[in-house]
């Protein structure tokens, strides 16, 4: 009973890191998407023929170093959320990183008794769980200077068709 409980609390906390990288690769398509429309559609100061004037031009400058800026952290961000952990110090059954046994030319995990498999599963959950809450967390950090990126981008083309 304890092992099967260990088990679903494993797939639940598994199921709810899966979605966080379900979230953060949408992010990532948005996030890639704006890039290429900013860089197709944004206009840099002195890139026309026709003079501007120096407070709008500080003002494009300014909002393209913040667009830059949030573009950057939330390429970091959704490139941790999506770094494998393996290396989670949990050792058993249930993890990646168990020690193999040599048996017969066949790698093998060592036999436990039950009970054993039981902590060994919650171990495993614990880390899953671990795992789960650190990429949520970087995900919402994402979210939110996604947020920023994409009013900084939308005032970037609205002072790039602003007359002179």
């Amino acid at each position: 009973m304890e092992l099967a409980a260990a088990c679903a609390a494993l797939a639940s906390f598994q199921g709810l890191t899966q979605q966080a990288d379900t979230k953060a690769s949408m992010l990532l398509a948005l996030h890639v998407g704006l890039g290429a429309v900013t860089a197709t559609q944004a206009r840099w100061p002195g890139t026309d023929s026709t003079g501007e004037a120096p407070f709008l031009s500080v003002l494009i400058v300014m909002t393209a170093l913040v667009y830059l800026l949030c573009f950057c952290t939330v390429g970091c961000l959704l490139s941790q959320v999506v770094l494998p952990r393996i290396d989670t110090g949990v050792t058993g059954r249930f993890a990646l990183a168990a020690p193999p046994v040599e048996r017969d030319g066949q790698a093998r995990v060592p036999h436990a008794p039950g009970s054993r498999y039981s902590e060994q599963a919650w171990d495993c959950a614990e880390a899953v769980a671990r795992i789960a809450t650190l990429k949520y967390r970087l995900v919402g950090r994402a979210v939110s200077w996604t947020a920023v990126m994409i009013i900084t981008a939308a005032l970037w083309f609205v002072l790039s068709c602003l007359p002179v």
